[in-house]
């Protein structure tokens, strides 16, 4: 049985492990792409990230295991400045 049965559900682990990964400078968060393979959810999302000063947007993939909802990777796919 999986703990995450849905895009939607996915989607709130994401932004809760990137609430915790940029605890004071996170934006705004857009999902693009949700899809769930062999009990994996990978997300795309669109990132704001930074303080009133300066800010940068970052596209991310996490991928976040359906049992466990745990992240089991993160990476930056591209970065503006």
């Amino acid at each position: 049985m999986s703990l995450l049965e849905n895009a939607d559900q996915a989607e709130v682990v994401a932004e809760n492990y990137l609430k915790r990964k940029y605890p004071k400078r996170l934006g705004k968060i857009r999902f693009g792409h949700v899809m769930l393979d062999n009990g994996v959810w990978t997300v795309k999302a669109n990132v704001e990230a930074g303080s009133i000063l300066s800010s940068s947007k970052k596209s991310v993939l996490l991928r976040i295991d359906s049992r466990t909802t745990n992240v089991v990777g993160y990476s930056d796919e591209m970065e503006n400045v």
